[in-house]
């Protein structure tokens, strides 16, 4: 079962570019393994998404969304898992 806070459209992923233009590239903080954002301190997120379009989300959202992909991939795991038994 997947865990997932917003809707993703399939419009948006169909006409998706790949672009070089540094504005887009990702953040520092963006590339974290999930366990380092799991620890991040509300301090930390202020600092580390200053400008970015992840702070509109807020911090309480931002927990939410690191708690749900942490989720996802702990039910990953126990996929591979289970697949390896079959």
């Amino acid at each position: 079962m997947k865990y997932t806070r917003h809707v993703v459209f399939p419009f948006s992923v169909r006409r998706a570019v790949v672009t070089k233009e540094g504005a887009f590239q990702a953040r520092t903080a963006t590339s974290s393994p999930l366990s380092e954002l799991a620890e991040m301190t509300e301090e930390e997120f202020r600092v580390a998404f200053k400008g970015s379009a992840v702070k509109r989300a807020k911090w309480r959202g931002f927990r939410g969304d690191v708690a749900a992909a942490l989720l996802n991939e702990k039910d990953a795991a126990q996929c591979r898992r289970t697949s390896r038994l079959e």
